[in-house]
């Protein structure tokens, strides 16, 4: 096989919008990685905050830059070896075809002598090397994360691998990797702060904006970038943006669409029951989030929306509470309300008697008012 017999377009940056904005302190923080020689940097976030745009701003001012938008398929790690040389042969001067020839002529399941080849590669090339692999996520298996692992263990100083993820990467052999070599940027970090934000709506806006507003629209979207700037994308011209800000919630169609289509369609039937049952809560435990579902195991729900950074936000480092992101909790109250199977009421009820039972009364109390059990939250 040839690398022009690949998808092209695999190997291809997405198009930057004209309404992205340049993120200097991310900007920054890549660069000093880059300076200081580190191997490996990993962005995991939920969907929607920014990732693949940052990094596709970073690859347009890089020389030497490779990428690679994986999909499912390449859990395989023949086609995701063949992908990878690919991405690399694009930087000029290094050429892939030599060991993409090794790996077409391999029988066995051994890659030592293709890592070798790619390794060898780069470290003749004099310059820095850097290798986007997007939508991580969808890989499944430890084979791909095992390939990885070995490159890195004995990568040459000038490379560096960017790894752009839903979920935490898991380095269960991250003792192969050196000390510092190593950077995450979390979604805290990707989160927009308030300079972010006035870019955004200066863009739209002719005239500065206040201050106060600006940081009520961040604390209502929590930083969210896809929910920032659908956000503002459905304002209507004839509202004022202090009135659009004012009355902003999860439930605006944009951001319910964006909501549906990225996230919450793609879900399992349990989870997606999960999700519509339990958004009535302030806040859930394992318990409460049981009782009210009606679903025997809710842990292992709630250790994968935490794992893929979907919807939920840990309130303690026992990982005993969880919260729903605000914007995310009201596009569900918006969609149980548009289901008719599921009795609002009787959820309500559980709810109170369970922190009832736990005598946490004043949360009790709130259930029993929403279930119009005004008798009991008479206590």
């Amino acid at each position: 096989m040839k690398i022009s017999d690949l998808i092209i377009t695999k190997l291809n940056p997405p198009v930057l919008s004209r309404y992205t904005i340049e993120r200097q302190r991310l900007f920054d923080k890549l660069q000093t990685a880059t300076q200081v020689g580190t191997n490996l940097i990993s962005l995991h976030a939920p969907a929607g905050f920014g990732k693949t745009t940052l990094l596709s701003q970073w690859a347009k001012n890089k020389k030497n830059f490779g990428w690679y938008s994986l999909d499912q398929k390449d859990s395989d790690v023949r086609r995701f070896l063949k992908y990878f040389i690919a991405a690399l042969d694009k930087i000029k001067e290094i050429n892939g075809e030599e060991a993409l020839a090794h790996l077409d002529s391999r029988i066995s399941d051994d890659y030592e002598d293709i890592i070798r080849l790619i390794v060898n590669n780069i470290a003749e090339f004099s310059e820095q090397v850097c290798l986007v692999l997007d939508n991580f996520h969808l890989i499944s298996g430890k084979h791909v994360t095992n390939v990885i692992l070995e490159l890195l263990y004995c990568a040459p100083k000038n490379l560096q691998i960017i790894i752009a993820s839903r979920t935490v990467l898991n380095l269960s052999a991250s003792s192969m990797i050196m000390p510092g070599s190593f950077l995450e940027i979390t979604r805290e970090d990707l989160r927009f702060n308030l300079e972010e934000v006035h870019q955004l709506l200066s863009r739209q806006m002719s005239s500065s904006v206040n201050d106060l507003l600006v940081q009520e629209l961040l604390d209502k979207t929590e930083g969210w970038g896809a929910v920032l700037q659908l956000a503002i994308a459905s304002r209507s011209k004839s509202q004022s943006l202090a009135d659009f800000i004012h009355s902003f919630s999860g439930s605006t169609n944009e951001i319910a669409q964006y909501l549906a289509a990225a996230i919450f369609e793609n879900l399992d039937q349990e989870t997606q029951h999960f999700l519509l049952a339990t958004c009535i809560l302030d806040r859930f435990n394992t318990q409460v989030s049981s009782l009210v579902s009606g679903i025997k195991s809710t842990r292992q729900i709630i250790d994968r929306l935490e794992e893929t950074n979907l919807f939920i936000v840990s309130l303690d480092v026992d990982r005993n509470w969880y919260k729903f992101h605000n914007i995310v909790r009201e596009f569900l109250l918006k969609q149980l309300h548009s289901k008719k199977n599921i009795q609002l009421d009787s959820n309500y009820q559980r709810a109170y008697e369970w922190f009832l039972a736990e005598d946490l009364k004043e949360e009790a109390i709130s259930y029993a008012l929403e279930a119009g059990n005004v008798k009991d939250a008479i206590l």
